[in-house]
């Protein structure tokens, strides 16, 4: 199977939780994954961070059409505060992206908790690692709250399926999100580089 891992909008300056379980995932995919092909698809500001999964004999590293212009464009699409009217200018200019991941995977993961872009013609899984706006609200500030609403619905609205790292966040999701619906919530636990922790 043509597995594409969506690592498209992992940002190169985060050093977050999101990264670090993207890139453990990817180090056991070089190991354990090997009846499938991974397409791995980046762009052109995070390539740097995926140059040593180049030379894995069952990985592809894709490299997306990224511009500036089109970050740009998606503001003024979001400045709209329609989940709808966004969604339709992300679809025109994200469309080519699209095009190429449908075009080379059967079946498209995004590890960074939110879907994007959206329209995508595959099935598509998201770890949905955690929804800590609905708990600790004063941490975002208006348009990083209402940033997360418009992605959120968006992502639950138009994803196949969800990993859940615990029985506790699938059932956080389910609570939150009425449109999800329980069998679409997969919950596999993250797995620990044993060897690297040993110490």
């Amino acid at each position: 199977m043509n597995i594409g891992i969506n690592c498209f909008n992992i940002n190169p300056n985060y050093g977050g939780g999101i990264n670090t379980y993207t890139f453990g995932l990817l180090e056991g995919f070089t190991n354990k994954g090997r009846d499938h092909n991974f397409q791995i698809y980046i762009n052109s500001s995070n390539a740097h961070l995926f140059k040593r999964f180049g030379n894995v004999e069952h990985f592809n590293l894709i490299e997306l059409p990224y511009q500036p212009l089109k970050k740009f464009l998606r503001k003024i699409g979001f400045s709209t505060f329609s989940s709808k009217m966004y969604k339709f200018v992300c679809d025109k200019l994200y469309n080519n992206v699209t095009d190429v991941i449908n075009t080379h995977s059967d079946l498209v993961y995004t590890p960074t908790t939110i879907l994007f872009p959206f329209n995508f013609n595959k099935t598509t899984i998201v770890s949905m690692h955690d929804i800590q706006q609905f708990h600790f609200p004063e941490f975002f500030t208006k348009r990083e709250l209402l940033n997360r609403k418009i992605h959120f619905k968006l992502s639950t609205d138009l994803s196949n399926y969800f990993q859940a790292s615990s029985q506790f966040i699938k059932e956080d999701l389910l609570r939150h999100f009425k449109n999800i619906k329980e069998e679409q919530i997969v919950i596999i636990n993250e797995g620990v580089n044993i060897e690297e922790f040993s110490s």
